[in-house]
């Protein structure tokens, strides 16, 4: 689970097989991911794309065994000249509609209020996804919109998305109005 510096096929490809290679050598060798290559020198391989030993080398911060650095640059060069139809792709990004992140921004807000109500940590209530998500549909397939959290935050979330529910500063701290049954603020 790298984050991309870019979505263009060849580094992604690139990033695929040095992490690959990764992953086989960590389980050859039981040993963490990472003590046989850091994420960040993944995308640095990827950006440089070394053709040679002496080049892979040459990178600052790289500092592998004469196997390694000959299966990485084995990946690299394969993966250059592999024809474009042969790499992979990012799915596309997907776009939030306008006025969704202030939206995402007040359930934030009231997540943060339920967890501190509920004495439950706010990630194991909903996730920055999941408030997303929550924000652009009131069905969607989320675990803050089924049982217990439902309860604590879900029902409130929706109310909230649907004007029933308002948040107000008093002093240092947030208050819930219920606007259904709170006659000072009916029109």
């Amino acid at each position: 689970r790298l984050k991309f510096r870019s979505r263009e096929p060849r580094f992604i490809g690139l990033v695929q097989a040095i992490a690959e290679w990764r992953e086989r050598r960590a389980q050859t060798k039981n040993i963490p991911r990472n003590r046989v290559l850091r994420d960040d020198l993944i995308m640095e391989i990827a950006a440089n794309r070394p053709k040679s030993v002496e080049q892979l080398r040459d990178l600052p911060r790289i500092s592998l065994d004469k196997e390694s650095a000959a299966d990485i640059v084995a990946a690299v060069n394969s993966l250059l000249k592999a024809p474009e139809e042969d790499l992979p792709s990012l799915p596309p990004v997907e776009t939030t509609p306008r006025g969704i992140g202030p939206l995402t921004d007040l359930l934030k807000v009231l997540l943060k209020l339920s967890a501190e109500e509920s004495d439950v940590a706010q990630r194991l209530i909903a996730t920055s996804s999941d408030l997303d998500a929550l924000a652009q549909n009131d069905e969607a397939d989320i675990a803050a919109l089924k049982g217990w959290r439902r309860r604590i935050f879900g029902e409130r979330a929706l109310a909230l998305k649907h004007g029933r529910l308002a948040l107000a500063a008093d002093g240092n701290r947030i208050r819930i109005l219920d606007l259904d049954s709170n006659p000072a603020t009916k029109p």
